[in-house]
């Protein structure tokens, strides 16, 4: 395992940016991008399962660990909205070795989340969503993608986490 691997943590509602933050934080750090709806669109398109339950959930806290027992440090991309989901990701990191960040994503600003979500998802998702749980927590980090691009997010994201600007790859920080 490398020493500087790491797992980030990203959690929040749908359509508040957690993606799009990702993708650039992974360019930024060089970490692994790790996205829950792609195993789950995979699965389903595949025809494997058509309810995922906890399915895409585990077999992304798999592929993680594989990753940072490899020494690359990973962003994981989900919802996270229950304590447990939260708490198996802590496991992952401690059963690698590696500290880890917890981020809550929001987005502060409904008539944007609202915009953000029908023109992704459409008019039944963002009903969805309102109807969803989320247990709210208290993470280690959080950012409010309202007023801020995905770069400035992840730079931002970036600086907590101790990475230098303009360096990049898992050992640096």
């Amino acid at each position: 395992m490398g020493a500087g691997a790491r797992l980030i943590i990203l959690s929040g509602q749908s359509c508040v940016g957690k993606t799009s933050l990702s993708r650039t934080l992974c360019r930024l750090i060089g970490a692994v991008h790790l996205r829950v709806d792609t195993i789950e669109g995979v699965l389903k398109d595949g025809g494997v399962f058509e309810d995922m339950a906890d399915a895409g959930y585990r077999i992304s806290y798999g592929i993680a660990a594989d990753n940072l027992a490899a020494g690359h440090s990973v962003v994981a991309d989900q919802v996270n909205p229950i304590p447990l989901t939260r708490a198996a990701w802590q496991g992952v990191a401690e059963a690698a070795g590696v500290p880890y960040c917890h981020i809550l994503v929001v987005c502060s600003n409904r008539a944007e989340w609202r915009r953000r979500t029908l023109a992704r998802e459409g008019a039944a998702h963002w009903e969805r969503i309102k109807a969803r749980t989320f247990v709210p927590f208290t993470p280690d980090f959080e950012i409010d993608t309202a007023s801020r691009s995905p770069e400035m997010a992840a730079r931002e994201a970036a600086e907590h986490l101790g990475f230098r600007q303009g360096a990049s790859g898992s050992g640096s920080g």
